[in-house]
């Protein structure tokens, strides 16, 4: 897995938003690069670059507040795993975590279809069931 910065916010007046996929007169977003580095004497110099299709320049965002979403990627030929049955290929994203078909098919709630489901269903809607409250009450915690 691989980290991309999927959308830069630039915090200004007025606020710039760079996101990956869309148009900036007439030329799409394909990239979004950190190019900043650590200046001798301990200071940091940040920068940004929006790239094209062609991988040319069309903004450079130096030395400003800036909100980065970074946006995770399989590397060619990696599949991301369910979070909760960690067996099936995930896809999609339910409570912040990957999640396969097996498990995004049944709802967590006491309305499921419990009695219809079978073991294998019953034992990953259990388990998702459990990991998603273990992460709601962790990060209700901190």
């Amino acid at each position: 897995m691989i980290q991309v910065i999927q959308k830069l916010t630039v915090v200004s007046n007025p606020t710039r938003i760079f996101e990956v996929g869309t148009e900036i007169e007439g030329r799409d977003v394909i990239e979004i690069k950190q190019v900043g580095y650590e200046q001798d004497g301990g200071g940091l110099f940040s920068e940004f670059h929006v790239l094209d299709e062609n991988g040319y320049l069309i903004s450079s965002v130096e030395n400003c507040p800036v909100i980065v979403d970074w946006k995770t990627i399989a590397e060619h030929g990696e599949v991301e795993k369910c979070f909760y049955c960690e067996e099936q290929p995930a896809t999609e994203v339910k409570f912040g975590k990957p999640c396969c078909f097996g498990c995004e098919s049944q709802e967590i709630s006491s309305s499921a279809r419990f009695y219809a489901m079978s073991d294998n269903q019953k034992a990953n809607h259990v388990k998702m069931g459990l990991q998603a409250f273990k992460l709601v009450f962790e990060e209700n915690e901190k």
